[in-house]
């Protein structure tokens, strides 16, 4: 009762498999079997692989503005402690420098 990891998924009778590419041409990024392709090409040390003329391609689900919006803020939160946890840093070290040297 070896089922494919296709059959599992519902969506195809036949999992798809990338033609092998030397070059990295027609990829489709946002497909929702792109990992497995990959992973695929990997398996069998290719030096790249295409999409073209696959037939299984479907899109991955998008996710909804508010995750965008959620996603937007937390990078800027991010950004905000690297930056300014480094200025605030720098000028404290700057600070001490300062000071030793008015000794």
């Amino acid at each position: 009762m070896a089922d494919s990891r296709a059959q599992l998924m519902g969506r195809h009778k036949k999992e798809p498999k990338p033609s092998m590419s030397s070059m990295n041409s027609e990829r489709k990024l946002f497909c929702i079997h792109y990992s497995q392709c990959l992973n695929y090409a990997a398996k069998k040390n290719w030096h790249g692989f295409s999409c073209q003329g696959c037939k299984h391609f479907e899109p991955e689900p998008m996710e909804s503005p508010a995750y965008w919006v959620g996603q937007a803020e937390c990078c800027g939160r991010l950004l905000g402690e690297i930056f300014m946890g480094a200025l605030a840093s720098s000028s404290r070290k700057n600070h001490r420098v300062v000071r030793q040297a008015g000794r």
